[in-house]
């Protein structure tokens, strides 16, 4: 008779993933589908590889799959295509500053919707999904040199980068600073400050030739209206705008809500 199959030889970072099925909802994350392959890694609090270990050692096309509170000193560069997946907002909280570059990718790919590109097989783009992103800023909101904020938790400086279920929070700086040719696309998230103490300089900053939009997404806790335009495209459809302050002259012309 035939030998029987050998069993599959499983890589040493790929654990089961259980995201929190139950009352994901009613935290106000979503129901992932995806599930750790050959190739991801998963980040466990106290225990394992640290997050920025993680990203080291991730190879283009993987996947991060996140559980518990992180958190490091400095900023975290991405420049490859990965893609952060936590069980919820309420449950992976990444605490630090993210730097997102640009990376090699099709430009056809562009174009798909935001929750098809992290349900497919492997990451089609990169991005953030079901994770709260968060930074404390001691800065504030100042301008160095090159024209840049200071303290913000996400700088995109390029690439196409996608949040889906996710919270991106600052207190002093706005939590979202958009520059370059980067196209960032959101999909139910929220943005803005910590609380309504702990408020955000704004939420979402564009400049350059960048494009960034909005669907189904909350700014909110912000000290101005919410979204500071420099130049080129800040569309915000279906989504809201709560408990920002009203400071002159911070209103895009060519935002949509």
């Amino acid at each position: 008779g035939s030998l029987p199959a050998s069993p599959r030889r499983k890589s040493k970072h790929v654990q089961v993933f259980k995201p929190d099925r139950g009352n994901a909802r009613a935290k106000g994350g979503l129901l992932w589908r995806v599930q750790p392959q050959h190739g991801d890694i998963v980040v466990k609090q106290g225990s394992g590889p640290s997050f920025p270990a993680a990203l080291e050692s991730a190879r283009p096309g993987a996947r991060i799959f996140v559980e518990g509170v992180h958190s490091w000193p400095g900023s975290l560069v991405f420049d490859k295509k990965v893609q952060v997946v936590g069980a919820g907002a309420s449950s992976a909280c990444l605490h630090g500053r993210f730097v997102l570059r640009e990376y090699p990718i099709d430009e056809v790919l562009c174009g798909i919707e935001t929750r098809a590109s992290f349900d497919a097989p492997r990451p089609i783009l990169a991005g953030f999904s079901g994770v709260n992103l968060q930074h404390i800023s001691g800065e504030g909101r100042k301008m160095n040199l090159a024209g840049n904020y200071m303290g913000e938790t996400v700088v995109v400086k390029g690439g196409a980068w996608r949040f889906l279920g996710c919270k991106l929070t600052c207190e002093g700086a706005p939590p979202l600073f958009i520059g370059g040719k980067a196209d960032v696309r959101l999909l139910e998230c929220r943005i803005g400050g910590v609380s309504q103490e702990e408020r955000a300089s704004s939420g979402v900053c564009v400049t350059g030739s960048a494009n960034c939009e909005l669907h189904t997404s909350v700014i909110q806790w912000t000290d101005d209206t919410g979204y500071t335009q420099i130049a080129d495209e800040l569309t915000i459809p279906e989504s809201g705008l709560l408990a920002n302050g009203e400071t002159p002259g911070k209103t895009p012309a060519t935002a949509r809500v």
